[in-house]
């Protein structure tokens, strides 16, 4: 089990051996930063932590924050449409087709969770988006992605990734 250290809003988070590391991807025009890892027997299964580089805007990120407020629930509506801004590409029907788009709590920290399908490459997903300072303007993303006919074979074992996660910002409300 190797343990990945200060990765944004992610303090800590549990990756087994049968992960294995891609080089760091950094844009230093936009500030991206992708931490890639591939299952060790199967290259084509894939798990990103994703950092954007720059905050959004603070009407985006009160929306944000605004969506995670209440209990764990789907998203619909206006609801919806004010976050499209947070989760991207993903809420573009040309080519991705979503499944669910919901809130719920990871290990205490409420997060919005994006299903689907992605039309060309026929790759699903299941990615988490994570407010990173507490204002909703930075966000953190981790996605699973695996061909459609391996998915249901490997996320049960990036929801343990998950479960092992421990945010930085709670640390910082303990304190």
């Amino acid at each position: 089990m190797t343990g990945l250290f200060n990765l944004g809003s992610i303090k800590h988070l549990n990756l087994p051996d049968t992960w294995v590391s891609l080089p760091v991807e950094e844009d230093p025009r936009s500030g991206e930063t992708s931490y890639e890892y591939v299952l060790r027997s199967d290259a084509e299964v894939k798990l990103m932590l994703f950092y954007r580089g720059r905050e959004l805007p603070e009407p985006i990120g009160e929306d944000f924050l605004q969506a995670l407020k209440s209990e764990p629930h789907d998203l619909a509506g206006e609801e919806y449409f004010s976050i499209e801004c947070v989760i991207r590409n993903m809420s573009e029907d040309s080519f991705f087709e979503r499944y669910s788009v919901k809130t719920e709590v990871l290990n205490g920290h409420k997060v919005i969770v994006v299903e689907g399908r992605w039309k060309e490459s026929d790759l699903k997903t299941l990615a988490v988006f994570i407010d990173g300072n507490g204002k909703g303007t930075l966000v953190d993303e981790l996605h699973f992605y695996a061909p459609s006919a391996k998915y249901d074979e490997h996320l049960a074992e990036f929801k343990k990734i998950l479960a092992s996660i421990k945010f930085v910002q709670l640390e910082r409300q303990k304190s």
